[in-house]
């Protein structure tokens, strides 16, 4: 406690945003979870486009969707909002 707040969230509450997070992922395409797993591992737009065989603008398009659908401004919060899934 914290000035008489609660320093971390309850376990019903951190199980019902892993929940919520779970269901965004889930409502990403084949090729998005690709591109975000790709993010996740540390790659870069031109890394993930080489291995993926797609362009970098298409990268970009994805990164965009994600980001939208995740409910997140960038990258970092990507990857934030996702290590829980991704055993980080």
């Amino acid at each position: 406690m914290v000035a008489g707040g609660t320093c971390f969230r309850a376990d019903a509450e951190n199980d019902a945003m892993l929940r919520d997070m779970r269901d965004r992922i889930e409502s990403l395409s084949a090729a998005q979870r690709r591109v975000l797993f790709a993010l996740a591992d540390g790659r870069l737009n031109k890394q993930i486009a080489g291995e993926l065989d797609i362009t970098e603008a298409t990268v970009k398009a994805h990164l965009s969707a994600i980001f939208r659908k995740l409910g997140v401004l960038n990258r970092t919060q990507a990857i934030l909002a996702v290590r829980d899934m991704l055993g980080a």
